[in-house]
């Protein structure tokens, strides 16, 4: 079994180093994914969707490229105070962000890279009592969002691909969906 992942790990990084292309100025991407694992607070109503556009900034071999990221997702979450009586809070989230990318490896189709991730969350939230009576929140947890991850895209042509990025951060912890290069 050893022996078989091992050579599994070297096979897959033999081809991802025999690619020479290299991530350079102007290349682009625009990705439209959702996470299906996030880390909004409580249930997830709705995974956090978004976008997010790259564009190479060096040309040759930095292989460095920015990014933005604007997404949403809502949840929400039961709680209970000291008598018993429930409360139902219902959070709604709005994210922005920059995002740095390092490209690990690049090819014809595919592309491996690390990134960093820094931003904005614009959280509403209301809660509802046992009595059906609503109230929006006063303080809203409006903060800093930041995340690493580590991400590949495969392309089935010149233009149309896929992606999937795992990591941590304040928004989710994967993220998967439709990648386009132009």
């Amino acid at each position: 079994m050893k022996k078989t992942l091992m050579a599994l790990v070297f096979s897959v990084f033999s081809v991802v180093l025999s690619y020479g292309q290299h991530y350079d100025l102007g290349d682009a991407n625009l990705c439209v994914g959702i996470a299906p694992v996030s880390l909004l607070q409580g249930d997830t109503k709705m995974p956090v969707t978004g976008f997010t556009f790259s564009y190479g900034l060096f040309e040759d071999t930095d292989n460095i490229a920015a990014g933005l990221f604007v997404g949403y997702g809502s949840s929400s979450d039961v709680t209970r105070n000291y008598s018993g009586d429930e409360f139902t809070w219902d959070y709604t989230y709005l994210f922005t962000a920059a995002r740095g990318y390092y490209y690990l490896a690049s090819g014809h189709s595919f592309h491996l890279y690390g990134a960093g991730t820094l931003g904005y969350q614009i959280v509403s939230s209301e809660y509802s009592t046992p009595h059906g009576v609503t109230q929006r929140d006063p303080k809203d947890d409006n903060a800093v969002v930041w995340g690493v991850h580590l991400g590949g895209r495969y392309y089935f042509n010149r233009l149309v691909g896929i992606f999937a990025e795992g990591g941590y951060g304040s928004m989710y912890a994967m993220n998967i969906g439709l990648s386009l290069r132009f």
